[in-house]
């Protein structure tokens, strides 16, 4: 016979040595897998049923934070949560909970006790954009220039690596070019990162944004770096989900008017420190427990690798 199974021919699938006990060894080593197996599925069902509990558990409490009527509600909501934060926040899933928590409630006024916000469409408070960028045919030897990828925002940070190489001349004064406080916004990627933005926090010589991704500059009467919050925000993110096209077989976008239409929240500029200050210590302690995670993870697999080692051993 001729064939492939698993990737193994008929020829040698024939040869494989197969271990054969007696009978009624074979007997109790199905029952001892039956066993074993049944206590791994209701392991898995228990473990399903935490993971559950804890998601809705979380869920709950952060909603007290978000819907809290005024600071002293949500202060006193904080301290409850806080004294349960090693319990809480243990899994990547809750900890980006609570980072859209928090930006849910910068915008709502919640982090400066101002409930009533005057919202205006983003297009009022920009001074340049949105305007798309331009994405030139790569070459495969080093250049000068280089044209972000979408990787290079996608992850909230700024990875100059995630990026290519470029053969054509670009105009010197050219808005494509990477400046301190531009934003940019993917318009186009799969629909987790649409809409998502990242604020350049210093000027960058030799790196422009390409086609799927919008430029922006905020006017004097809003900070950038508040502007780069509202639009991280799960409200306007939303918004702009909402509004994707595309969405079946071909990459969702969004387009320039949708954009334009975000409602931005718009305190004072002086509120709007406040609260820049204010998310900047909250997000700090979304990054000590995301520290945390990872080494408690680390961990485990030391701890597993160990135990397998001596177990085989």
């Amino acid at each position: 016979m001729t064939g492939i199974i698993g990737g193994i021919s008929m020829a040698k699938f024939s040869h494989l040595v197969i271990a054969i006990p007696p009978k009624e060894e074979q007997q109790r080593i199905v029952a001892k897998v039956g066993n074993l197996m049944l206590l791994c599925d209701q392991l898995e069902q228990q473990t399903e049923g935490s993971i559950d509990a804890h998601s809705t558990l979380v869920e709950v409490l952060l909603a007290t934070l978000t819907e809290s009527i005024n600071s002293d509600e949500l202060k006193q909501n904080w301290k409850r949560i806080a004294e349960y934060f090693d319990i809480l926040f243990t899994t990547k899933q809750s900890i980006e909970e609570l980072a859209k928590a928090i930006l849910d409630m910068a915008i709502k006024g919640l982090l400066t006790d101002n409930l009533d916000i005057k919202v205006v469409p983003l297009e009022k408070v920009l001074l340049f954009g949105p305007k798309n960028g331009y994405s030139p045919r790569e070459v495969d030897y080093p250049s000068e220039a280089k044209v972000l990828s979408l990787g290079a925002t996608s992850t909230g940070s700024l990875l100059l690596e995630k990026s290519k190489n470029f053969d054509k001349e670009i105009a010197a004064d050219s808005h494509l070019w990477l400046t301190k406080d531009d934003i940019l916004i993917q318009r186009g990627n799969s629909a987790e990162y649409v809409g998502s933005n990242l604020l350049i926090h210093e000027d960058i010589p030799g790196f422009i944004y390409p086609d799927l991704m919008m430029k922006i500059q905020a006017d004097s009467c809003i900070h950038p770096k508040y502007l780069s919050i509202a639009l991280s925000s799960p409200t306007s993110r939303k918004f702009m989900w909402e509004r994707m096209v595309g969405t079946s077989g071909t990459m969702p976008k969004i387009n320039k008017k949708t954009v334009e239409s975000v409602p931005v929240p718009l305190p004072t500029l002086e509120e709007q420190s406040q609260i820049v200050a204010k998310v900047g210590e909250l997000m700090a302690i979304c990054d000590q427990l995301k520290e945390k995670l990872q080494q408690s993870q680390e961990t485990q697999v030391q701890l597993t690798d160990a135990l397998v080692d001596r177990a085989l051993g």
